[in-house]
């Protein structure tokens, strides 16, 4: 758990170091050691993992799997990568080569004025640290072990709050999960439906990415926001929730509005549930006996004390705490700071409705988690993380970022909510194996199934090219484009003069 924490915390400490002045940096970054030492600490009990025999070769099963997985995303360049890795793989050496912070002078680009790289870069930070004091190759292998431990590291935490064990299966499913895409883009006559084929735009403008497809194609914002999302609900109250989802704005800025709804479920649940009884302590006394008790001449001013440190404690259990309140909003507005620059990516809007938007609306949330949400009813009707999913994946596709070519607020923001969907499917599949619920197993089976068509894709892509490549001579991985060139710039910079970041905290530049 420790180590967990540690993932999403580095990220943003190393940002800090780089980024941010020392009179500013390093008052935030000892903030930053405390509370993280006091999460150590009080982090919560799952189930005790015994230093067995089986359980070493189920996490050794477990951890080749999430590496083979991360190796054929491409990550770290080692084997084929999708078109997104271009752009990707030029970030990350703007942030092996360039000085921290990344701004270019007028004379290296179009503008009359320096620019600075403002993106969701938090993913790269400690493998390009790596890479700075190690040399670039160092750098990309560490950005595959970087995924790799981060990804094993959300799996066993699943394994232990749902499961209450440690098992191989769940990430057959975890890799296979997906929206029913082949049957979406048969229906819509999609004429490119190959083996190799990226079918998620079977019905614009809404897509909700598999699993895989996230891993392949954005795994920057992805794998931050599934440890993210398995932290949060392991809390068993309120006191770090805003912590944890600050800390994913520098990694995963989209993702992270999904956390924040999340953190509020479970807000709810904790208070309702882990904190009865400083509910019914404070709520507990009319108005006029409160008074009497707290000033009464018998018991002042220990009545005071006491019904004031009641209240505290409610207030704590609400969410209401130094850690949320110091740390969390540190980490937000200096994040906030940084990623406002970049004007291109602010603002919400509602999508266009039109009564075909409706019809392809409907469509489309079927498909993609109507029929999953309808199998797991029976087991998880009632549950806080049922209407979670249920209402955000009814509720994204209707927002839009408006200077968004692909409707990136669709397909990032669902992440959190797809992936607790995907805990309910599993944590369903399991009941219904214990109670021996054939039907429902065979339900599950037949989406996961065809659900896999998507991700089936996305590993066939990578594995046909990558030998393809390898067997013609051909480099397996893509190169670099430039994201501060002329043609790319608007969606991944921010002018330095008039900016509260760089004129307040930034580091002065050379």
């Amino acid at each position: 758990m420790t180590a967990a924490y540690f993932c999403l915390f580095l990220p943003f400490a190393i940002f800090l170091a780089g980024w941010v002045r020392p009179v500013i940096s390093l008052p935030l970054l000892a903030i930053l050691a405390v509370v993280f030492f006091r999460m150590a600490k009080s982090q919560p009990k799952l189930k005790y993992l015994a230093p067995t025999k089986d359980n070493f070769l189920k996490l050794l099963c477990i951890l080749s799997a999430v590496g083979l997985w991360v190796y054929l995303a491409g990550i770290g360049r080692f084997a084929y990568q999708n078109d997104d890795h271009t752009i990707r793989n030029g970030i990350f050496e703007l942030l092996l080569r360039r000085d921290w912070p990344v701004v270019l002078p007028p004379s290296e680009t179009s503008y009359e004025r320096p620019i600075a790289l403002v993106y969701y870069i938090g993913f790269w930070l400690p493998a390009a640290a790596m890479g700075k004091v190690f040399g670039d190759g160092i750098g990309w292998l560490f950005q595959l072990f970087w995924a790799s431990a981060e990804i094993f590291l959300f799996y066993v935490i699943f394994c232990l709050k749902f499961l209450k064990k440690i098992a191989v299966w769940p990430i057959v499913i975890f890799i296979a999960f997906s929206g029913l895409d082949a049957v979406g883009g048969r229906l819509m006559g999609n004429p490119d439906m190959g083996i190799s084929s990226h079918i998620e735009w079977w019905v614009h403008p809404f897509q909700y990415s598999s699993l895989t497809t996230q891993l392949f194609w954005v795994f920057n914002q992805a794998v931050p926001a599934w440890l993210a999302t398995v932290l949060m609900l392991i809390q068993k109250n309120n006191r770090f929730l805003v912590v944890i989802a600050a800390l994913t704005m520098i990694t995963s800025t989209i993702p992270f509005l999904g956390l924040i709804v999340l953190g509020a479920f479970v807000g709810i649940y904790n208070i309702f549930n882990k904190c009865k009884s400083q509910r019914e302590q404070f709520f507990e006394m009319h108005p006029i006996k409160f008074l009497n008790k707290s000033f009464s001449v018998s018991d002042y001013p220990e009545g005071i004390r006491r019904n004031l440190a009641k209240g505290v404690s409610f207030l704590n259990a609400l969410g209401f705490t130094s850690d949320n309140f110091i740390a969390g909003g540190l980490i937000g507005i200096v994040t906030f700071m940084y990623m406002k620059i970049n004007e291109v990516s602010v603002g919400f809007a509602l999508q266009q409705l039109n009564p075909s938007f409706f019809a392809r609306y409907l469509l489309f949330f079927l498909l993609e988690a109507g029929v999953y949400l309808f199998a797991v009813y029976r087991y998880q009707k009632g549950t806080l993380l049922y209407l979670y999913s249920f209402l955000g994946l009814l509720a994204v596709p209707w927002i839009t970022i408006p200077n968004s070519i692909f409707n990136e607020f669709c397909m990032r923001a669902s992440i959190p909510f797809l992936m607790v969907l995907a805990f309910l499917v599993i944590d369903t599949f399991n009941k219904s194996a214990i109670k021996k619920d054939y039907l429902t197993i065979a339900v599950l089976a037949a989406l996961i199934l065809l659900g896999a068509g998507t991700s089936g894709r996305e590993l066939s892509r990578t594995i046909e090219s990558t030998i393809y490549r390898g067997d013609h001579g051909e480099a397996i991985a893509r190169g670099s484009d430039d994201p501060l060139n002329e043609d790319n710039m608007d969606y991944f910079s921010g002018e330095v003069e008039g900016s509260e970041f760089f004129n307040y905290i930034a580091k002065t530049l050379n």
